[in-house]
This record gives structure tokens, sequence and C-alpha cells, in this order.
């Protein structure tokens, strides 16, 4: 087994790797477009349309008809505009079930489908008081918990409802770096609002919201709003006794894409206190940490620049090769000379690794457990396991 370390801290995985899927991941647009209508159908109350859905806690929609399942995706179902293409495309919920499917490869009974869209989607509360501090310190840590309190909703009624599922695989989440990225791009692109939490987290002038300095002063903030919120310990004190309350069932969550904001905070001196470095979900240490790398041609493995990474992931790949209707889903198209087809660029996200990892554990957790131990090789002169690279060409 070769084995390149990168670093102490990202040692990758050589040439260990699953069976690859006999056919490519699918998407029908028939009945992506039913789960659509079914589910604007149920939440305005007007019937269950083509029954694609039951309606549980929390106007979360959960799959109707799938009794065996043993697959569980928590996501946002459906179709949407796709900039990038400009022609309507699958959710994200979409790709991340076609992916966990394939992985799988027990067939379409054994998947339940959950979309938390209406859960997810809390209103926001405005800044426009005199007090802004206090509210964004507020926004930060709702958010923050809304997401946590949405998920120990579905994980009950899973648990309560769907007995037979084993493996449940998410591709959302919270943590410190992503808020604290999204908060600097709103600032950046707003003037107007910038000025505002420019002068809630003492950010001199002239220095630009682009600035490693912003980035640590922001990122400091958002640590603070949540260490000190009631709400959030609460959420996070639910969320760790509802996975521990199932050991038996394995739940995996993608690491998120704040990689690069995760690596330039640490250039700077500052890394999140753990509970915020990553998804909220890694509180507890019952789930199992999705991150993305790239294969190398030497059979080794680079980490993909947008993943965030813990000491514990472990990295799949996170292309979203799939294919709607028979063709290729494209995030965005680079236009190609005549008679060509414009050259398809897929999506990648550790949204898309995190379900071939599920999927492969719910086709055969023994060989998902070995493959995870041999890609997890200990990093020099530290007592944690690093990241490794399971090459699942998916």
């Amino acid at each position: 087994m070769e084995i390149t370390r990168l670093s102490d801290r990202f040692p990758l995985l050589g040439r260990i790797r699953p069976a690859r899927p006999s056919a490519p991941a699918q998407v029908s647009s028939q009945e992506m477009i039913e789960r659509e209508q079914d589910s604007v159908s149920i939440r305005k109350g007007q019937g269950e349309g083509h029954g694609s859905w039951t309606l549980g806690p929390g106007g979360n929609l959960f799959e109707a008809g799938k009794p065996d399942a043993t697959l569980a995706v928590i996501d946002q179902y459906g179709i949407r505009f796709n900039p990038g293409t400009g022609h309507l495309a699958p959710d994200h919920g979409e790709l991340v079930a076609a992916l966990a499917l394939q992985a799988s490869g027990k067939g379409e009974d054994n998947l339940l489908r959950v979309d938390n869209a209406t859960g997810t989607l809390r209103p926001r509360q405005s800044l426009d008081s005199k007090n802004f501090g206090e509210q964004l310190d507020q926004g930060v840590a709702q958010r923050y918990a809304n997401s946590a309190n949405n998920l120990v909703e579905v994980l009950g009624e899973i648990y309560q409802h769907h007995p037979n599922i084993t493996t449940i695989t998410q591709s959302q989440g919270q943590n410190g770096p992503q808020l604290t990225e999204e908060l600097v791009r709103v600032a950046q692109s707003d003037p107007a609002f910038g000025s505002r939490p420019a002068s809630e987290v003492q950010l001199p002038e002239g220095v630009a919201w682009a600035s490693p300095q912003a980035l640590k002063l922001v990122a400091e903030r958002v640590q603070r709003s949540l260490n000190s919120s009631p709400e959030v310990a609460s959420a996070l004190d639910r969320l760790h006794e509802t996975l521990d309350s199932h050991p038996q069932v394995a739940y995996f969550n993608s690491a998120g894409n704040s990689g690069q904001t995760q690596r330039a905070l640490e250039q700077v001196g500052f890394r999140f206190d753990p509970r915020w470095e990553g998804n909220f979900q890694t509180v507890s240490s019952r789930t199992h940490s999705i991150a993305a790398a790239y294969p190398a041609r030497n059979g080794t493995a680079t980490p993909a620049v947008y993943s965030q990474m813990g000491d514990q992931s472990v990295a799949f790949i996170g292309e979203a090769k799939v294919l709607l209707d028979g063709q290729p889903v494209c995030e965005r198209e680079v236009p190609a000379a005549v008679p060509r087809r414009p050259y398809c660029v897929p999506f990648v996200g550790t949204s898309f690794a995190a379900p071939k990892a599920a999927g492969l554990y719910d086709a055969d957790p023994i060989q998902y457990e070995r493959l995870r131990l041999h890609s997890l090789p200990p990093g020099q002169g530290v007592d944690n396991l690093g990241v490794g690279l399971i090459d699942f060409r998916g």
C-alpha cells in the first residue's frame, strides 16, 4: 500500500479502493417533477398529488411507500433553475440521492428520501434596529441552532417510523468557517450593510473585507456568538443525545466546502474551537465526517481545495457525475469549438462525497470499515488519525 504524506496533518491513502459501480448514477426528470409537485401540494395543504411524500413534524416530508428501506438521504428535492447552464436542473438532493443509490447498489425501494426544505429555510431576523450587534449575534446563533433542531426532528421521525433504516446521510450543515465566509461575502457585496458589521468587529478603516485580518475578526465574532448562545448549547445537547440513542444507525455528514476559509484562518493564527470547526453534526463521535479529495495518477490523492477536513475525516471523490434522462448534469457548460458540444463541468463538493460513503456502508459495513481503517494511517508525530481517500469513482 502506497502512502503519500503531503503534511503531518493530512496523510492520504494509496490504492485501497472499493469495487466501482456497474452503471452511472441516474436521475429521472419525470420522478423529479412529480416529487416537486407533491411537495408544493402538501405544504400548501392541498392533498398529496402523486403520493410521493408524507408530512412529518416541522414541515419535513418523508418519501411514502418505502417500508423496507435501509438507507435514508436528508436533503432538498425537486427541480431548480441552474444559472450556470440556463436550464432547469435537479435540486441538490436529487443528485445526492442518485449517488447514494448508485453506491449502495440495492435498488430504489431501499432508499428513503427526506425533504427538510421547510425545516431549514427559517426566516432570518432583521438587522435594521439600533441593536445591530445583539441581533447579529442572535442571527448567527439562531441559524446554527435551527439547523441542529431540525435534524433532531428528522432523526426522531426516522427512528420512530422507519425502524429498518440503518444508514443516514446528510449533505447539509452549519459551521464556523462557513458562517464566517458567508458574513464576509454579504459585507463585500453590500457596502451599506458592510459598514455595520465593520464597526461591530472593529475592522480598521481602509482594511478590505477580503483581507486575512478582516476574516480573522469576523471569525472571532462568530465564535463568540456561538459560545455565548444558550440556544446553541441546548440544540447541540439534544442532537448529541438523539444520535447516541440509536448507536446501531450509522450517520454520515459532508465535512463542508469552506476549506479555503478554514486554512486562511489558520495562516493568521486562528482556529475555531472543535465544536465550531466542522458541521454541528460532528459534536457526536458517532458522525462519519466525509471530506473530498482528488485522485492522483500514481494512486495517491490530493485534498480538494474547497474541502473542510477534521482529524478523523475520510475523503471520497467529490464529483457528482450524474445523468438526467441519459444526459450529464452540469454545474456549468464551457463553450467548445463547433461542431463539438460544450464541455460539461460536473458539480463538486463534499456534498457529493458523503452519499458515496454512506451507500458503500449500507451495502457492506464490514468492507467500508476495513477501507476506512486503511485510509486513516497515523500522522507522523501526532496521536490523531489523519485524512484518507477511498477512491470511489461515482
